[in-house]
């Protein structure tokens, strides 16, 4: 009984944090479109960013360029920038820059609006 109520309870735990974690998205107008391959698409490519949290590529002082497959390129505000803004974020949840050897993800557009992030491996030298 012991176990199946632990187990219960951490079934709870992954659930909530799961829809919790998905409520996060990207901030409207914390973006720029610096690189547009697909003039057609960008409505598209701009709610598919909105409707994912890039917040985690967002750096506290520095803009930062993500880049898609097909050749897209965006530019994250900082959160200093957003703040002065008068978003109501905070500044001091964002890191100041990525950690040595980091490399940005490469992301991809699913058909269905999806972001896809895709990780090289860096090298450790």
């Amino acid at each position: 009984m012991k176990k199946l109520t632990i187990l219960i309870i951490l079934t709870l735990f992954s659930v909530i944090s799961r829809l919790n974690a998905q409520s996060v998205k990207t901030l409207p107008n914390s973006f720029e479109i610096v690189q547009n391959t697909l003039i057609s698409k960008e409505d598209f490519y701009k709610h598919s960013i909105l409707e994912a949290n890039l917040e985690n590529y967002r750096l506290k002082t520095q803009r930062v360029l993500l880049s898609f497959e097909n050749g897209f390129v965006v530019e994250l505000l900082s959160a200093e920038e957003l703040h002065s803004k008068n978003n109501s974020i905070d500044v001091n949840s964002y890191q100041s820059e990525f950690p040595k050897n980091y490399l940005l993800p490469v992301f991809t557009v699913l058909p269905n609006g999806s972001l896809v992030a895709t990780y090289h491996k860096w090298n450790k030298n």
